[in-house]
């Protein structure tokens, strides 16, 4: 499982780095410097009612922030490189469970290329969404 994880987050790097080389005079950038970013979505089995409060928590995430190209902000599984990190982390606003949100508009505005890949997931007794 992490190999396909690991994969795919290669095959974003990768195209992300040729998207950057080709807008810049450097052809030499390593493309773990390159900033990118995978996000889980927690795909499968769950509740009705965790279905239709998902579903509502990103219809207003979608009227407020736009199309953040990802079905489950929510997720916990973000994969990124340190400088991907270290740009979309610093100086949060949002705390707690909304920081998720606010992490991935900061993507958005940045032109932060974002994949989404399915994770398997396990609802647990006191998870809020």
């Amino acid at each position: 499982y992490l190999d396909t994880i690991m994969s795919q987050f290669s095959e974003l790097v990768e195209r992300a780095s040729e998207e950057c080389n080709a807008s810049t005079t450097s052809k030499h950038l390593s493309p773990w410097k390159t900033k990118a970013m995978l996000v889980g979505n927690r795909a499968g089995n769950t509740s009705l009612s965790r279905i239709v409060t998902r579903w509502g928590f990103q219809t207003l995430v979608k009227i407020i922030c736009g199309n953040l190209q990802v079905n489950d902000t929510q997720c916990g599984f973000k994969f990124m490189t340190v400088d991907t990190g270290m740009t979309l982390y610093s100086s949060l606003n949002l705390k707690r469970w909304t920081h998720d949100v606010e992490v991935l508009y900061r993507a958005k505005e940045l032109k932060i290329p974002v994949m989404e890949v399915n994770i398997g997931w396990e609802d647990k007794e006191g998870s809020k969404l």
